[in-house]
């Protein structure tokens, strides 16, 4: 794979992909840490039985190149919002180095967009880390504008994440 990939499928990831799907998130927590609410260190001590949960989720989308893992997003509700909120969420979003410079990144961002109209969504947020601005450059053009609002991480309160929306 390299940032000339033109050839990938995205989807549902399965249980079958566990494994995959495992090695990327972790390489995920090590390629950008400053991304992600979790740690490398908490994520790598999930057991088997969590790792095919979160495969086997409706909601956990993967891009296939190669016969490989290039890339994952997810999609849900925030359990903070009204049960009423038309508002859906995109989550765990990253795309391999090998794969960056694609149209992987917007694939997966579509698939969590067109979840999110299936079930009755308006409008997709997220939250992006203030650190990694190439994240938050990526989630621009692609359409989200920040909110406004920003969160503190709990256990690290100096990282800061941006709230982003985009119509849906």
């Amino acid at each position: 794979m390299d940032a000339a990939l033109t050839s990938f499928e995205i989807r549902p990831s399965a249980v079958t992909d566990w494994e995959a799907l495992r090695d990327l998130r972790l390489e995920a927590l090590l390629d950008t840490p400053a991304a992600y609410g979790s740690t490398h260190a908490e994520v790598a001590t999930w057991t088997p039985d969590q790792w095919r949960e979160m495969a086997s989720s409706p909601l956990t989308f993967v891009a296939v190149a190669g016969g490989a893992l290039a890339g994952m997003a997810r999609g849900g509700r925030n359990d903070h919002d009204p049960p009423e909120s038309t508002a859906r969420w995109l989550w765990g979003m990253y795309v391999s180095p090998v794969a960056r410079g694609s149209r992987v990144a917007g694939a997966l961002v579509d698939m969590v967009a067109a979840w999110s109209r299936s079930d009755g969504g308006d409008e997709l947020r997220l939250f992006v880390s203030r650190d990694v601005p190439r994240a938050r450059a990526f989630y621009e053009k692609s359409g989200f504008v920040v909110t406004g609002h920003s969160v503190a991480h709990d256990n690290q309160p100096e990282r800061i994440f941006v709230e982003m929306r985009r119509p849906l």
